[in-house]
């Protein structure tokens, strides 16, 4: 039998990990969003919308400290693209010198451009999952004092039921408990991937009324008998 700081263990680094998929996760979607509206509307529209998007993700933050150190941190990674973009285009252009006009330069061309537009689409999104994942950091204690106004209700109700002699069951906490995770991983990843700038407070609302009323059912049936 395993220890139970064994059992801890296992479960936090199982968390984490978790945690950590869910961010590549959301980051390869969010590429995919901006790739794929790229084809409808033209990449330049594309990155001018996602940049829109940042920006607006940006000014969400509740710490206006946190939000200009966000943004210098943003204007860096932009300015070290913007050397890597010039060194691309030297490259690029010494490689038009050395090719003749052709199938061969255009296909080059277009491959370069396609380059630039992946690595445009991949720091864009890196940034937006960023923000969003500082959002839901910013909002924990929230979600605490949700965790713990439902174990509190659902410690009453338990009390309030056994002392009434009512009908007991663990069938409803087994469900509920196999559900928790999932449901919170599932509207933390709505939030990290929305296509469009969302208020936090409206999705961070949703998650802790989502977890204190799954608590509350996890504790009112905690266990059959004490």
């Amino acid at each position: 039998m395993n220890p139970p700081s064994s059992n801890l263990l296992s479960t936090v680094y199982g968390f984490l990990a978790t945690i950590v998929l869910l961010m590549i996760v959301s980051w390869l979607i969010v590429i995919g969003e901006i790739s794929l509206y790229g084809i409808f509307v033209g990449q330049t529209e594309a990155r001018d919308k996602s940049r829109q998007i940042l920006f607006q993700q940006l000014s969400t933050i509740p710490k206006a400290g946190v939000a200009s150190k966000v943004m210098i941190t943003i204007q860096w990674f932009e300015k070290a693209g913007e050397h890597v973009n010039a060194y691309y285009q030297s490259l690029l252009h010494h490689a038009h010198k050395a090719i003749s006009n052709g199938p061969l330069r255009t296909r080059l061309d277009m491959a370069g451009e396609l380059l630039f537009s992946a690595g445009e689409n991949v720091s864009i999104s890196l940034a937006i999952i960023a923000i969003r994942v500082l959002l839901l950091v910013f909002f924990i204690p929230l979600l605490i004092i949700a965790l713990l106004v439902g174990v509190i209700d659902g410690l009453v109700q338990r009390d309030i039921r056994r002392f009434g002699a009512g009908r007991e069951s663990t069938l409803l906490f087994h469900r509920t408990k196999a559900i928790f995770m999932p449901s919170v991983y599932i509207l933390s990843l709505l939030f990290l991937i929305s296509p469009i700038a969302v208020s936090p407070a409206l999705f961070i609302l949703l998650i802790a009324s989502v977890m204190g009323l799954l608590v509350s059912i996890m504790m009112s049936r905690f266990k059959k008998y004490v």
